[in-house]
């Protein structure tokens, strides 16, 4: 009987010469290329959590202001404008909902509310059927004060969006 050598590539069909596969360059070269990728892709994750955090809060912020603009146009206008020329605050948590002034510590954002008696229209003295309303909502998680001027904050003291709108009496 013949022995069987190792190398017989008809009787040990896993033992061939000149077997297929990588060498350990080519292997450190695709690792390579891959961790460039990772190291490009994670480098772009900061700006999108950022850009991700400021459409939150801009969206955020015009629901809060719509939501206190429908809290005005459903007041009576005699009531409304009662407490004209002066400014509110209310408060909200990180979801949108309204807290009580004592839960103010809590409060995220913060919405300013002033409201003007009469307003000037094109061609028209002062109409006094009519009410600015101008809301300012503030992302303020710090609750710091912010500086007022005329009963409005200060831009360029937070990020904020303000909305302006008008109320009429309805004869």
């Amino acid at each position: 009987m013949e022995a069987l050598r190792p190398t017989d590539p008809k009787r040990f069909p896993d033992r061939r010469r000149g077997r297929g596969g990588f060498t350990l360059i080519e292997v450190i070269i695709a690792i390579s290329v891959v961790a460039f990728g990772f190291i490009a892709i994670l480098g772009l994750l900061p700006k999108g959590l950022t850009t991700f955090r400021s459409a939150m809060d801009n969206s955020l912020g015009a629901q809060i202001a719509q939501k206190v603009l429908n809290d005005s146009q459903q007041q009576d206008f005699d009531t409304l404008i009662a407490n004209g020329n002066t400014h509110s605050v209310r408060y909200f948590d990180d979801q949108g909902n309204e807290l009580a002034a004592q839960y103010r510590a809590k409060a995220i954002y913060h919405a300013n509310t002033r409201i003007l008696i009469g307003t000037e229209m094109p061609g028209d003295s002062l109409n006094t059927n009519l009410a600015t309303v101008t809301i300012q909502v503030a992302n303020n998680p710090g609750n710091r004060t912010l500086p007022m001027v005329n009963n409005l904050w200060t831009p360029g003291a937070m990020d904020m969006v303000t909305f302006s709108s008008q109320i009429s009496r309805n004869k």
